[in-house]
């Protein structure tokens, strides 16, 4: 399934994206009124029709049926299925770096906390028990578990433990030819090199994320050259964090260099390479470098402005809010409008949690830029579009929004 497919609800035609959120919202409304085996079922149904899609669009309204569920399961003290959609949730979407799905995954965690050693025992006799297998498939299962128990280590701020876990992943596996266990490796050194900056060990990190880079940059598949350009990405953002900031600039610029080129991107290298090239404005940014900001921000806007992919609108989403942001430093408030008014013009209408963020975001920046060029009226008016849109908003982010928009419009300009 696609975002942009449609289907029919009541009779009118909707998209998947659509049709998938009226359901999460059914489901949530059910259980403000406990209704919880009635939410289940509700959750289910997502679940049932959209539960395996790969397309980003639908990430954050899985996940969020997972946790929804998993909770409604636990009020019904059906303890066991509950954990049950809890880890599913935790191997499903551990690895994302979304703010979202990190609030979920951190909540979920604490839900299981009491079955996650279970869990890591038996991921660890899976290791054990298969551990002189040949056979491709059973070397992918036993590649899996161990990632599952590294991610599963990591959350419990079992740090070291995690990074032996990927350590044996890399020494049993970097040898395999499967893109399976090839992808395996891959995400393990990923997050190996997380681990470690966990651990304030940056310099071991920065190793983990160069080798990675060398040993997927001239890869064939498409995938695996995207865990490069994640690697090198990681690898500025620590250097960022160690004030090394023009080795960190260099690696941007380098990156950008060797793979947006000035082609059609294959699709799994979009997203990364958006995130990097939003991180270089976001690093210009923390030095002061306005301006610098602003055109790095304009590039990733006219790179990937075009594109569908969910998780390149959101890197472009978050370019334009940081533009209008820069741009107001620089004192240039009519273009720094412009900036914001384009995300609600692109993603207004958008269900994914992350860009509704974004777009409340931009209306509210719009408020703080309308009151500074003297226009009161207006910028009341932005504040009040946000707390009347989101007011009743579960979302942490979306709630300190609507909270400074009401403590706006009360103060004096």
């Amino acid at each position: 399934m696609v975002a942009n497919e449609h289907t029919k609800t009541n009779g009118a035609t909707v998209s998947l994206e659509e049709a998938a959120q009226t359901i999460l919202n059914e489901g949530v409304a059910l259980v403000a009124l406990e209704r919880y085996d009635s939410a289940v079922a509700a959750f289910d149904r997502l679940l049932e029709r959209f539960g395996f899609s790969e397309d980003p669009s639908f990430r954050q309204l899985v996940a969020a049926a997972l946790f929804n569920k998993g909770t409604s399961l636990s009020k019904l003290r059906r303890n066991e299925e509950a954990v049950q959609t809890f880890d599913r949730l935790l191997t499903r979407f551990s690895s994302s770096s979304d703010p979202v799905l990190q609030e979920m995954i951190a909540n979920a965690t604490v839900k299981t906390l009491g079955r996650v050693e279970d869990a890591i025992a038996a991921y660890d006799e899976v290791s054990k028990r298969f551990a002189e297998a040949t056979e491709p498939a059973i070397q992918q299962s036993v590649a899996e578990a161990l990632f599952s128990m590294g991610v599963r280590l990591g959350a419990l701020d079992r740090h070291e433990e995690a990074l032996a876990v990927y350590n044996e992943v890399v020494r049993r596996f970097a040898s395999g030819t499967s893109l399976m266990l090839r992808e395996a490796v891959a995400r393990s050194m990923l997050n190996k090199g997380a681990q470690l900056g966990m651990l304030g060990r940056e310099d071991e990190a920065m190793v983990v994320y160069e080798e990675l880079a060398r040993r997927c940059e001239g890869e064939p598949e498409a995938l695996l050259r995207a865990s490069a350009v994640s690697a090198l990405g990681n690898k500025a953002i620590r250097l960022g964090a160690l004030n090394r900031n023009d080795e960190a600039l260099a690696i941007y610029d380098e990156l950008i260099r060797r793979f947006a080129g000035s082609g059609d991107l294959e699709p799994e290298l979009r997203a990364p390479v958006a995130k990097a090239m939003f991180d270089k404005g976001a690093r210009l940014g923390a030095l002061g470098r306005s301006a610098e900001a602003v055109d790095a921000y304009a590039q990733v806007i006219t790179r990937f402005g075009g594109s569908d992919d969910p998780a390149v609108r959101e890197q472009v989403s978050r370019a334009l809010v940081n533009k209008g942001a820069r741009l107001g430093m620089l004192g240039r408030w009519d273009e720094s409008l412009v900036a914001y008014d384009q995300v609600v013009e692109r993603d207004g209408g958008a269900t994914a949690p992350a860009l509704r963020e974004r777009v409340a975001r931009a209306i509210y920046n719009r408020g703080t830029a309308l009151r500074k060029m003297g226009r009161e009226s207006e910028a009341i008016a932005a504040w009040d579009e946000v707390v009347k849109h989101y007011g009743d908003s579960p979302m942490p982010a979306l709630r300190d929004l609507v909270a400074k928009s009401r403590d706006a419009i009360v103060k004096k300009s």
